[in-house]
This record gives structure tokens, C-alpha cells and sequence, in this order.
């Protein structure tokens, strides 16, 4: 029963947002990308890999490899350690967990990012940086001015 619920798991990308995306393609021309997922790795990696995201980031961290789960923040330092990032001032960590996304991206020292599409109520308790309803909202946060004014130009990477 159990290989059967994580085999039917597996085929549920669970993408809640129709634009996801185009959000990840036009955020891609400007910034690396990456996922950081609890769960099993059989599980997870096929998610990825059947939402069509993959081909927009650069890795796929799961925590059944990591020996680490969100919201430790060894599995933060082993992800960026891994994409070479030095200076966690350039990194913004996005999610819509507020106890495992958010509060792991706050334990690991970056700025942090709630997307919070249907306006649920923050009890407090975990403050992020930034909080945004729409994937959207990401790309003032993330982008330069002349970037910003390229949304929605196709072939444009690393033009800039």
C-alpha cells in the first residue's frame, strides 16, 4: 500500500498557480533557481521532473539525500554550498510554508519570501521578508529595472 501511495504521490506536480511557469522562465533569464523539498527523493524528483520546473532551475535538493529537512538549516547550507553561492545577501527563499519554507530560510540567514496566494493569517510566531498573493510580485523583488522592463521579451538570456 505504501509503494502504492507514494507511486500515485509521484504523479501529482501539485502546481497551484497556472502561471508558475512563465514566472519560473522569466525569473530564470535573471537569477538561478532552485528547489528545496522535504520528502522522498523517488517522490519528489518526479514531481519536478513532470511540472515542466526542472528545466528552469539549476537543482533539486531533497531532504531524504540532504540528511536534512526543512526547516534545519544544514540542508539551506548544503544547497548553497552546492549552487557555489558566497554571499547569502543575493538570495531570496520563496515558499508558502511559513513553519518549514520561511522560518528555514530565516534560520539559514536569507531573506525570505511567503507566497501566500489565498491571504491566510501570519499568527506571528515566523516574520518573513517579504509576502506577496501572486507569483508576479517576484519579479520586482528580484530584478533589476532594465530586467523588469524586458517581462515577456522572448530570447533575451543574458543580454543584460
Amino acid at each position: 500500500m505504501n509503494k502504492f501511495y507514494l507511486d500515485q504521490l509521484s504523479t501529482h506536480p501539485d502546481l497551484t498557480a497556472p502561471n508558475v511557469l512563465d514566472v519560473l522562465r522569466e525569473l530564470s533569464e535573471v537569477a538561478t533557481l532552485a528547489v528545496v523539498t522535504n520528502g522522498f527523493d523517488r517522490v519528489q524528483s518526479r514531481r519536478v521532473r513532470e511540472s515542466g520546473i526542472l528545466d528552469f532551475v539549476e537543482d533539486v535538493f531533497v531532504s531524504e539525500k540532504m540528511d536534512s529537512e526543512k526547516p534545519n538549516r544544514k540542508i539551506f547550507d548544503a544547497a548553497l554550498r552546492a549552487l557555489g553561492v558566497e554571499n547569502r545577501e543575493h538570495v531570496l527563499m520563496v515558499g508558502d510554508s511559513l513553519s518549514s519554507d520561511v522560518q528555514g530560510g530565516v534560520n539559514a540567514g536569507l531573506d525570505t519570501c511567503w507566497y501566500n496566494p489565498n491571504h491566510a493569517e501570519n499568527p506571528g510566531k515566523v516574520v518573513p521578508t517579504y509576502e506577496i498573493s501572486s507569483l508576479e510580485e517576484l519579479y520586482p523583488l528580484v530584478m533589476e529595472p532594465e530586467e523588469l522592463a524586458n517581462v515577456g521579451l522572448k530570447n533575451r538570456r543574458h543580454q543584460l
